[in-house]
């Protein structure tokens, strides 16, 4: 429940975090952890993330939600100070855009430098849903045509059989035939963020970024989401 439903905070002083106390019910429903229901509509969004993307391919100046977004996703957090009001028409600004995001329950305070919050996906039920948000937006724009069946299909093999390979090569293919992707994201992070975004939408794993582990930190670590899915096997 914790890993799920916690993880809000809402004053920049307060020293513990709460549950989302509509949310627990779904622990009682295995099959279906998560409440969409608490998912913001992606066309709330769709302005804010595919004007970003269109630009960067006209090589025009870009408002960089859309890359935000993203950074959020690989590193789970961002700091900012929040935005009591702003206008619809600055929304491309960091600030209000991060702070919009904060209204939406899609991100909590987890601290504070005494100015700026330092802002958190909450827990694995909000970064689930912010997987579809890219997605969406690459789908809106045609830009990574990936089959979620066909993906969700070698995603089963991997946890059941522990072939993993197959699923990594697809993305990976489906990746390498995409033109202009990284006029818009480019670096390590593009790959980090295509990965943990389909592989967290196949919900066999926990997707984790810049996870602590062996004296280091891995990019991205996919936990087995044993507890709904207890035939999987560890792959080797």
């Amino acid at each position: 429940m914790r890993e799920w439903y916690d993880g809000y905070r809402f004053a920049r002083q307060a020293e513990t975090s709460v549950y989302n106390t509509a949310m627990v019910l779904y622990f009682l429903t295995p099959d279906e952890l998560i409440d969409h229901n608490v998912r913001i509509d992606y066309g709330t969004l769709r302005h804010l993330l595919v004007v970003n993307r269109q630009a960067a391919a006209r090589q025009a100046d870009i408002n960089g939600n859309f890359d935000m977004l993203r950074d959020i996703i690989a590193d789970g957090r961002a700091k900012t100070r929040i935005s009591i009001s702003f206008p619809l028409q600055r929304l491309a600004d960091r600030k209000n855009f991060l702070s919009l995001l904060y209204y939406f329950g899609l991100l909590s305070i987890h601290g504070s430098d005494h100015v700026r919050s330092d802002l958190a996906i909450p827990n694995q039920t909000v970064r689930h849903l912010m997987y579809g948000y890219p997605r969406d937006a690459w789908d809106d724009a045609r830009l990574f045509p990936a089959n979620m069946d066909d993906l969700i299909a070698l995603m089963n093999d991997m946890a059941y059989a522990g072939t993993w390979r197959p699923a990594f090569d697809y993305l990976s293919t489906v990746l390498a035939q995409q033109t202009g992707i990284c006029d818009y994201m480019f670096g390590e992070k593009v790959v980090q963020v295509v990965l943990a975004t389909h592989f967290g939408l196949t919900e066999y794993f926990l997707v984790r970024s810049e996870y602590e582990l062996n004296k280091g930190y891995a990019d991205l670590y996919l936990e087995p989401d044993l507890a709904r899915f207890p035939g999987m096997i560890m792959a080797t």
